[in-house]
């Protein structure tokens, strides 16, 4: 699992079968939960009153923007008071780049957002035309690049790891 802001981690199928004992258990440690793999199954009970939801996105092709706008509307409505899994597969394609696109929606541009989350996710791939994605998602008119450090998110930064090779 990796933290890309205090409320919003991007993680795996595999994060969730952790040990019901384990302290890391993320089903213990996690509030709401956001499943963006279209041939991942999850029994909606295991995640009890906790909201669940899953957009269906297909690993490797482009995300039609109306299942970008679901996820960032899911993402939105809980950041403020809940600890949010985005899960998928293998947590390497869809999930980093639904952050990417939430992060986008809320004003960030779209190469601050894809080096953001690297920094805190740095085994990464975007899905093909997420750009052209998130742009029929969350049209806005033209802004001036924001500066990181002046740039206000509804959760905080989480600190990136540091990597060693």
């Amino acid at each position: 699992m990796n933290h890309i802001l205090e409320h919003l981690s991007i993680g795996n199928t595999a994060d969730l079968t952790a040990s019901q004992d384990d302290i890391q258990n993320p089903l213990k440690y996690f509030e709401a939960f956001l499943n963006v793999a279209s041939e991942v199954e999850m029994d909606p009970a295991i995640f009890g009153e906790k909201p669940y939801l899953k957009v269906a996105i297909d690993d490797m092709k482009p995300i039609p923007a109306f299942r970008l706008m679901e996820a960032a509307e899911f993402i939105d409505q809980h950041i403020n008071s809940k600890r949010i899994l985005v899960f998928c597969d293998g947590a390497v394609g869809r999930s980093p780049s639904v952050v990417v696109a939430y992060l986008c929606s809320k004003g960030m541009r779209f190469g601050q957002a894809v080096e953001f989350v690297a920094m805190r996710k740095p085994y990464m791939s975007i899905l093909p035309d997420l750009i052209e994605s998130i742009r029929k998602a969350f049209v806005r008119p033209p802004s001036p690049v924001l500066r990181l450090d002046s740039f206000s998110l509804p959760s905080r930064p989480a600190n990136p790891q540091k990597i060693t090779a």
